[in-house]
C-alpha cells in the first residue's frame, strides 16, 4: 500500500490505544529488535501516511544511532527534538559526548528541517554552553535549546515506574522544568 491508501490511516486508527488523559499512542515493543523492526516498517507507509494528515505525532525512537534511523522518518519529521543528558561523574567524559552530540546534529541537519535541542541536567555544562558549542560547530542548526532538570524517580515515572506515593510527584524538578 501506499501513503495515499485511505486503508493505512484506518489501519493506524485501529493500533491507537487511549490514555487517561486523553493522549492517543500506538504502543511500541518493548524489546529492543521487534521496535527497530516495527519503527522501519511504520517508516514506509505509516509515517508518510500520518506526515499528510495534518496530525501531530510525537515519535520517541529511544537511544539510536542515526544510521539506525530510517531517513523516511527523519524526512517526515516537522522538528526533530534531540535529547542530550548529561552524565555530571566526569567532565572530561562529558566533552567527549558532546563531540559525539555534535556529530549526530550535524547528521541530522541533513535530513531534519527543524532541529531543537533539549538538555537535561545543568553539570557539569550549563545548558547554554553546550547550545553555543553545537551552534559553533554546526552554525545555525539548531532553533530552540530547551533545558530540563534532571530527575531521574520522575523520568522512571513517565516510563512506567510504578509504587511512588503521589505527593512526591506533585511538583517533581522535571516537571517544573518541562512546563517553564
Amino acid at each position: 500500500r501506499d501513503a495515499s491508501d485511505g486503508s493505512v490511516m484506518s489501519t493506524v486508527s485501529a493500533m491507537t490505544q487511549h490514555s487517561a488523559s486523553g493522549i492517543r499512542f500506538i504502543a511500541a515493543p518493548l524489546r529492543a529488535l521487534p521496535a527497530r523492526r516495527a519503527i522501519e516498517e511504520a517508516a514506509v507507509v505509516v509515517v508518510p501516511a500520518l506526515a499528510t494528515s495534518g496530525v501531530t505525532v510525537l515519535a520517541d525512537i529511544g537511544r539510536r544511532h542515526l544510521g539506525d534511523v530510517a531517513p523516511a522518518l527523519l524526512g517526515s519529521a516537522a522538528t526533530t527534538l534531540v535529547v542530550h543528558r548529561q552524565h555530571a561523574a566526569s567532565a572530561a567524559a562529558e566533552a567527549v559526548r558532546l563531540e559525539r552530540l555534535v556529530e549526530l546534529v550535524e547528521r541530522l541537519a541533513a535530513t531534519a528541517h527543524t532541529l531543537s535541542l533539549a538538555v537535561v541536567g545543568a553539570d557539569p555544562f550549563e545548558p547554554a554552553e553546550i547550545a553555543e558549542h553545537v551552534d559553533a560547530s554546526v552554525p545555525g542548526t539548531l532553533v530552540d535549546v530547551i533545558t530540563l532538570a534532571d530527575d531521574p524517580l520522575a523520568a522512571a515515572v513517565l516510563a512506567g515506574r510504578a509504587g511512588v506515593a503521589t505527593n512526591r510527584l506533585r511538583r517533581p524538578p522535571l516537571m517544573r522544568s518541562a512546563a517553564s
